[in-house]
């Protein structure tokens, strides 16, 4: 998913594990990237969050009380360790919520407000990349 509707873009990418005996591979790591490339959180699929903020990496929030990351984009954390990051653009709203399963992360997206196209528009993706996203006017 990469959207230039949000000031600074934004950007979801995974990186998969090798593929196992049973032909399946992973998300070993999910990442959402705004900011012109300088905000980013990261979810692993052990839970391990790495939230930057404008180049620099903040300590892990001991609360689940909302992050503002320097590039408008704001980052929580609910009790289970999901990460949903939001970002607003002048027309609308993208979120992604990063679950860790254990086994890989899950890659949830919505889009609100905005005008959509290409891959997401024609599949409207729910499959191994697990991104979901479901466009409102």
């Amino acid at each position: 998913l990469i959207s230039a509707s949000v000031d600074g873009g934004y950007a979801v990418s995974t990186v998969v594990t090798p593929i196992n005996q049973y032909g399946v591979a992973y998300n070993d790591t999910a990442t959402v990237t705004t900011n012109d490339g300088k905000d980013s959180v990261t979810l692993d699929r052990g839970g391990h969050l790495t939230i930057v903020s404008d180049g620099t990496t903040l300590a892990q929030p001991e609360s689940t009380a909302p992050i503002a990351l320097a590039g408008g984009a704001v980052v929580t954390i609910d009790a289970s360790g999901n990460a949903t990051v939001t970002a607003t653009g002048a027309h609308g709203t993208v979120a992604t919520v990063l679950v860790a399963t254990g086994s890989g992360v899950d890659v949830h997206g919505s889009v609100a407000g905005f005008a959509i196209g290409g891959d997401i528009a024609t599949n409207l993706l729910d499959h191994s990349s697990r991104v979901v996203v479901s466009p409102s006017s």
